[in-house]
């Protein structure tokens, strides 16, 4: 593994996120990710580093290894973002769970998840926000 290609693999473990996840942020495909992170592509395109810097909140000219003495994350606000990293890549993880689950049951069990989850989401005790479950599309 090359020093870069760690320092992308650490740093997007740190920030909780998998391969997936900042490959779609890219617009690449997750084995691209995980190439340079092992240093076995070690070329990208301007644009791909622009996107891997904002998704890592890393210094670009640590990706392209022009400065080695570049600060390594350009954000002042670096745990706010860290933090919101976080809970982000967990309520993507909920949310890819929820729609599991979700698919592996029969219509029966969607029909009434749907019902369950209608329930839930109007009750006021459950409400974050002032949406109401007729202005969710589908519902």
């Amino acid at each position: 593994m090359s020093n870069i290609g760690k320092i992308l693999s650490d740093r997007r473990k740190e920030l909780h996120l998998t391969l997936e996840e900042v490959g779609n942020a890219v617009g690449v495909s997750k084995s691209t990710v995980k190439k340079w992170e092992t240093g076995y592509i070690s070329n990208m395109r301007r644009d791909k580093i622009s996107a891997l810097s904002k998704i890592l909140d890393l210094n670009v000219n640590i990706i392209i290894d022009e400065d080695d003495d570049a600060p390594l994350f350009d954000s002042k606000e670096l745990l706010a973002a860290q933090e919101q990293a976080n809970r982000d890549s967990e309520q993507y993880r909920q949310e890819q769970t929820i729609l599991e689950c979700f698919r592996n049951v029969n219509e029966e069990g969607k029909a009434a998840i749907l019902k369950y989850v209608k329930y839930i989401a109007s009750d006021d005790e459950y409400k974050k926000c002032d949406t109401d479950i007729k202005d969710i599309k589908g519902a």
